[in-house]
């Protein structure tokens, strides 16, 4: 009984080792990102329920008990999530606060970033050189095949891309701003993702677009309110495309990647 008690004590104490190092994000995609650069090295998991206005969301005391058992923990800043600034103050050099490090540009521009391969492929330095010696080591092989199959499918994208003959799009967020730059495309948003108005002017500056370039659909985040756009989807007659940007239906981040690209550029 000793021995199996002994034993069944000795496999717990290494599987908790072997996950010591916790990471923890604000919203999913994010989470999806570091999960393709540590693997099975360590856990991962986030904050915001991806069918949640990650601009509203508001911490529980649960999350703040997670992030204090966390080893690392990423955040976008610049109001994407409105308590980042607080979390920073609260835990310090553990917290990756995107808005101020190398990507602060991007991040004080447009926080969507992730939905563009190149700057995931940023983040994923990021979050690579911030492990510690051992979980690094060991996450060394998953780090740069995730490097390569972000490469891969960029390339599988641009080729996608190339089929889309019109070049200009619209959107009800400015969520998807990154991915059309990236591949030769122009969005026009109707509204930032905190808005909560829209005056006729833009609304009619919008409706000018679709017709000057005749722009037959419209965006939006799945889950997000399209209330702004709406004036502009009944007048211009648009269809309106639901894009699943914070990864309710996915638990890999090229497969989630893949899926925004074919709802984006797969329809011509």
């Amino acid at each position: 009984m000793k021995k199996i008690f002994l034993t069944i004590l000795i496999m717990g104490i290494l599987f908790s080792s072997a996950f010591s190092f916790e990471i923890i994000t604000s919203v999913k995609p994010l989470a999806l990102i570091a999960k393709s650069v540590v693997g099975t090295n360590c856990t991962v998991s986030f904050i915001m329920n991806p069918y949640s206005n990650p601009h509203t969301f508001q911490l529980k005391p649960s999350d703040i008990i997670k992030m204090d058992r966390a080893n690392l923990i990423i955040l976008v800043g610049n109001n994407f999530e409105s308590w980042s600034n607080k979390i920073k103050e609260r835990f310090g050099k553990k917290v990756i606060l995107l808005q101020d490090g190398i990507m602060s540009s991007t991040i004080k521009s447009n926080p969507h970033f992730w939905i563009d391969p190149i700057y995931a492929s940023y983040l994923s330095d990021i979050i690579y050189n911030k492990l510690d010696n051992n979980v690094r080591e060991k996450s060394k092989n998953s780090y740069l095949q995730f490097k390569s199959n972000l490469m891969k499918e960029s390339n599988k994208i641009s080729q996608l891309a190339k089929n889309v003959k019109n070049k200009h799009f619209l959107a009800a967020h400015p969520a998807f701003f990154y991915i059309f730059k990236r591949y030769g495309f122009e969005v026009k948003s109707v509204a930032s993702g905190g808005s909560s108005s829209i005056s006729s002017r833009e609304i009619i500056d919008l409706l000018k677009y679709s017709k000057k370039y005749k722009v037959k659909k419209i965006f939006a985040v799945n889950g997000l309110s399209v209330k702004l756009a709406q004036p502009l989807i009944e007048a211009g007659k648009l269809k309106l495309i639901y894009v699943d940007f914070l990864s309710r239906n996915q638990n890999n981040y090229i497969s989630y990647l893949d899926n925004i690209a074919v709802s984006l550029f797969g329809e011509n």
